[in-house]
């Protein structure tokens, strides 16, 4: 029996992984909005507007955060609306719709990564790392 191991950034030396055809890499923490601006497939315009957009809201306009920071951010602020109430800044549905679009953003940069153009939005199956 064998163990594998795989820890972030582990797809981003597999072997189907082609910058040449597909720049958008499997995202890392820090990275994951410069990989967001690499996805080229129209169908993820509008997430990857919205998220920079609601980014921008939490954490200003140069925000320098790492995905997990905004994850994480917007969990704990659902949860404090949730037991203290919500205020004219923080909204739960707002906030649970921000986290829901990061959601899809992390989704898209991996279907973006693990894509090529000729596999028209499915994945790669069957490639060996």
């Amino acid at each position: 029996m064998a163990l594998f191991v795989l820890g972030a950034g582990a797809t981003r030396g597999a072997s189907f992984v082609e910058p040449a055809t597909n720049p958008c890499l499997l995202h890392l923490d820090a990275d994951f909005y410069a990989q967001l601006q690499l996805i080229s497939n129209p169908k993820h315009r509008d997430t990857v507007r919205d998220v920079n957009k609601d980014t921008v809201e939490l954490f200003g306009l140069n925000f320098r955060v790492a995905m997990e920071t905004v994850f994480t951010t917007l969990e704990h602020t659902i949860r404090m609306v949730e037991t203290t109430g919500e205020s004219r800044d923080f909204k739960h549905g707002q906030l649970s719709k921000q986290r829901d679009t990061l959601m899809q953003a992390i989704a898209a940069t991996r279907e973006e990564s693990l894509c090529s153009d000729k596999d028209e939005g499915e994945a790669v199956r069957g490639q060996r790392v």
